[in-house]
Formats: C-alpha cells, structure tokens, sequence
C-alpha cells in the first residue's frame, strides 16, 4: 500500500491536471457510491473494498492524465501487486472447492459420457492423453469456464441474475438497471477507441481470469470486475453527457 502512495505522490500528484479533471472525479465518485454493490463489498471486507477503490482510482488516472501513460510499466506493476492482495483476501476463504472435487453424479455422467465417446471417436479420443484430461481435467475445466461466463453474464450486475437464478445462492442487486444504457454506450466507447483504453482492457482480462476461481456461492459476487464496471460506467457517462447538452440547447 505505502508503495502505491508514494508512487501516487511522485507520479501523479505533481502533474498538471485538465481543466475538468476533478469534475470527472466527481463523476466517477457518484457513479462508486451511486450503486447497491459497493456497499455490499464494504460489509462483507474491508479490506478488499480499500483496495479495489484503489484499483478503480489508479486506472481512472491512467485513462485521464495522458502524460502519465508513460508510467505505464510501473501502473502495471503496481496494479498486479494490488489485485494480487485483493485476490488473496478473496481466495483464501472463498476459493471455489468444487474445482478440485467432483460429486459422485458428476463422476457418474462422466463415465457414461467417456463410454460413449471412447466408442464413437475411436482411436482419436481412445488415447492416453484425451483419456487423461477427460479423466482428470475436463469437469474442473468446465466448472472454471462455468464461472467465468457467469461473470460475464449482464443479469448478474442489472438484474439480480433473472431469470435464470442459481439454486442455493442468494443473488443480490449490484446496479439499477437505469444505469444499463451508460454501461452498453461504454463498452460500444470502449471497443471504438481501444488503443487508448488497453490498460482498462488488459485488467478486465486479467480479473476474469482470476475471478474463474471465485465460488459463485461468494455473496458480493466477483468483485474484482468491481473497478471495471465502474469505468465502463463513467466512459458511458462522459460520451453521454455532451450529447445531452446538445438535445437541451436544441
């Protein structure tokens, strides 16, 4: 934490701000506060709240301040140490076990499932390196990619995951769905102008990939896609704002 405040200090405070850059402050600061997640996320952990409000900042001053986009390499570092702590806090508790077992039903399935492969494919799947990753790898594989795609599911976020609700996990709302049309202009802001916005992009991936190891049965939800959804938020807000202005002067 000291490293990233004095990185802060060093790098970012000394330069010269735009001459709307606090009012974009402001902007991302309703957009954090704004919404029923946060709140979640601070009862449920503190400390990972902390550090993804950090995260959320450092990328907010990396995609505004231009002449900081040559730090790039020490951002990125300093960025992979805080959502390395964000994940150990996470995954120490709430790691998703059924990675690594398997229910007897699963086991069941698969065995019917090899039988039938092994006699439609042959020699192809017969082999002892298809058997060993069908064997041993591939339900922990799909239950990973499972999780993955559920992160990625725009439900989760706007609808409380209606209406396809996992049975046994008490979903909760995240963002109004009010908000979903800033979130979809900002992602359509963020595709178009991707060169300018890769280290935004670059986290969205690394954090979906960690957050495949996330138990869905974890209550705030995946929280490390927290700093992203709030950026995607404010880049959908400020793409929005002056074409408001221009309806109003009409």
């Amino acid at each position: 934490m000291q490293i990233y405040i004095d990185w802060v200090y060093r790098n970012v405070m000394r330069l010269p701000k735009p001459r709307n850059f606090y009012k974009k402050c402001l902007y991302l600061l309703i957009l954090t506060l704004a919404n029923y997640w946060i709140w979640q996320i601070l009862l449920s952990n503190l400390v990972i709240s902390i550090v993804l409000l950090i995260i959320e900042f450092g990328i907010f001053v990396l995609i505004t301040l231009k002449e900081l986009r040559k730090h790039w390499r020490d951002a990125i570092l300093i960025s992979v140490l805080l959502l390395t702590m964000a994940c150990g806090f996470i995954l120490r508790n709430k790691f998703d076990k059924t990675l690594l077992t398997n229910s007897p039903t699963e086991i069941n399935v698969l065995n019917e499932r090899h039988g039938i492969l092994a006699n439609g494919l042959g020699i192809i799947f017969t082999n002892r390196y298809a058997q060993h990753y069908y064997l041993d790898f591939n339900l922990g594989a799909g239950k990973y990619l499972r999780n993955v795609f559920y992160t990625l599911d725009p439900n989760l976020y706007f609808f409380q995951s209606h209406p396809r609700e996992k049975a046994g996990i008490v979903e909760t709302n995240k963002y109004s769905p009010f908000v979903l049309p800033l979130f979809v202009i900002g992602i359509l802001f963020l595709i178009i102008y991707y060169r300018q916005y890769l280290f935004l992009i670059a986290y969205f991936l690394f954090a979906l990939v960690l957050t495949g190891f996330l138990s869905p049965a974890y209550n705030p939800g995946p929280v490390l896609m927290f700093p992203f959804m709030n950026i995607v938020l404010y880049l959908g807000l400020t793409a929005s704002i002056p074409k408001i202005k221009l309806l109003f002067k009409k």
